[in-house]
């Protein structure tokens, strides 16, 4: 239940206002640079239950991952467990591993998301003709994003763009994010044709996005040592 504290994080790029409850319980409220603070309360105000969902999907998200980015941890990519080693060579995967430079767990921890955002666009761009050409659903041009909120966007352009942290998912999960995208080319709402589409594209889809929705951070600050 929301005890009035909350954190606020402002974004030049946020157009909106988006409630939700981070790992620790505190809800994070994100919000346009510009919007006065006055106006972002009014809206907390005015929305107490979208925060009451938020908690409610924290209770169910259960116990946070925890990650301490150090050697030997395994980190998932596109479907497949890859070890972590340090290395001299520069942000570099194999097929088991994943080889970035020493550093603290938050060096580490920049290193490892510059890789996977390196590696996001040509296999996001893959994914998207494999699942797309046969119905000729094809952007115009895919962009990888750090989005802290949405998986994927799609625009009047047929610009399609991806969250880096798909790498993450497992592959039925990314696999139904790419189809929802893809759908989005021909219906660029969330009407019954929409689902239909994402349907044919992707089986499942609707158990998939709740699968989705109930995912923890995949991508949590260092914890500590004990």
């Amino acid at each position: 239940m929301f005890d009035g504290k909350y954190l606020l994080l402002r974004s030049a790029r946020r157009k909106r206002v988006g409630f939700r409850v981070n790992d620790e319980g505190v809800l994070e409220i994100h919000a346009p640079e510009n919007l006065p603070e006055e106006r972002v309360l009014q809206l907390l105000s005015s929305n107490l239950n979208v925060v009451e969902r938020a908690f409610a999907e924290f209770r169910r998200r259960g116990a946070p991952l925890r990650r301490t980015y150090t050697e030997g941890e395994l980190f998932p990519l596109w479907g497949r467990e890859r070890r972590l080693l340090f290395s001299e060579r520069l942000l570099l995967v194999t097929a088991d591993e994943i080889l970035v430079p020493r550093g603290t767990p938050l060096e580490v921890r920049e290193n490892l998301e510059k890789l996977y955002r390196r590696t996001a666009l040509e296999l996001l761009k893959e994914q998207c003709r494999l699942k797309g050409a046969a119905r000729n659903l094809l952007p115009a041009s895919v962009g990888v994003t750090g989005a802290a909120t949405r998986w994927g966007s799609c625009n009047s352009r047929k610009h399609i763009s991806f969250c880096w942290k798909l790498l993450l998912l497992p592959l039925e999960l990314a696999d139904y994010v790419v189809c929802h995208e893809l759908a989005h080319l021909q219906h660029l709402d969330h009407s019954k044709a929409f689902w239909q589409l994402t349907e044919q594209l992707c089986p499942n889809a609707l158990a998939k996005r709740k699968k989705l929705g109930e995912l923890p951070e995949l991508w949590p600050l260092p914890c500590q040592l004990p």
